[in-house]
């Protein structure tokens, strides 16, 4: 039992040294002690790569430096929550500690825009998180229509066409158009229609040649297989080209119709 209090402890121990090994900020001693640690554990391992990913995303954020007297404020805000009491500030504490060098690297981004502490907090939240669901980086179109699916999947669906007139982009048997309305996608309008099809309603989204090429990756796939797809929380996304943008259907893994049985029109 104490032997596993010990793992325990040097555990959390390493945990606060993650973000100086990333930086290259640790002596020699304490490099040693958390590449022998990461050999045997996963999880500080990921969380390795987590941070790497999110310096690397960091530093594509174009910025200006905080002015001194900013940087004055804000670290007295800050102390200021950290030496009160209850959850909700130790929880701050911890999240300013495991975050290391990379609350540093944040402050001086986000803060020149003119946020405070609970920015700060949140911006190293939101960008830990996307590290988390896409390892890639994420694709903000797919982010978008599948929370727009989501969205749907909890409200009453939108009508603002008329269903008996709307066109979505992709037809197959047993496809019934049940809504269709304007959204954006990636900040730029788009058109949606939700259809069933058997048991499952999926969703089109059209949208425009900026958005759906923007990203290396939909092109590259685009390029080689006509199509990309991916599985985003739990749901299927199949990008295909049009005439003059692109179609992102979404929609359950098992309810998403066959390539063979599924024609596109053109716009």
């Amino acid at each position: 039992m104490e032997s596993k209090q010990k793992l325990e402890a040097l555990h959390l121990q390493i945990q606060d040294m993650l973000a100086g090994y990333v930086d290259d900020e640790l002596d020699e001693r304490e490099a040693c002690l958390v590449e022998a640690h990461l050999a045997g554990c996963e999880a500080c391992a990921r969380d390795v790569v987590r941070q790497q990913m999110l310096h690397e995303k960091l530093g594509a954020i174009p910025h200006e430096q905080m002015a001194p007297a900013q940087k004055s404020r804000l670290d007295n805000v800050l102390e200021n929550a950290l030496q009160k009491n209850g959850a909700r500030h130790a929880a701050l504490a911890a999240l300013r500690r495991r975050a290391g060098h990379w609350f540093r690297f944040v402050e001086d981004r986000w803060m020149a825009a003119g946020g405070w502490s609970l920015a700060v907090f949140l911006a190293v939240i939101m960008v830990f998180n996307a590290s988390w669901r896409h390892p890639d980086g994420g694709i903000p179109m797919v982010e978008d229509v599948v929370a727009e699916y989501q969205h749907i999947a909890v409200s009453p669906l939108p009508n603002a066409e008329p269903v008996a007139t709307a066109q979505p982009p992709a037809s197959w048997p047993r496809a019934r158009v049940l809504a269709s309305w304007r959204t954006r996608i990636s900040g730029k309008p788009a058109q949606a229609y939700a259809v069933r099809s058997d048991n499952k309603v999926l969703l089109q989204v059209k949208v425009g040649e900026q958005v759906f090429y923007n990203n290396p990756k939909v092109r590259k796939a685009v390029a080689d297989a006509g199509r990309y797809e991916v599985l985003e929380q739990g749901l299927k996304v199949v990008a295909l080209p049009l005439d003059h943008g692109g179609l992102l259907l979404v929609g359950p893994p098992e309810g998403m119709p066959d390539a063979g049985t599924m024609s596109l029109k053109s716009f």
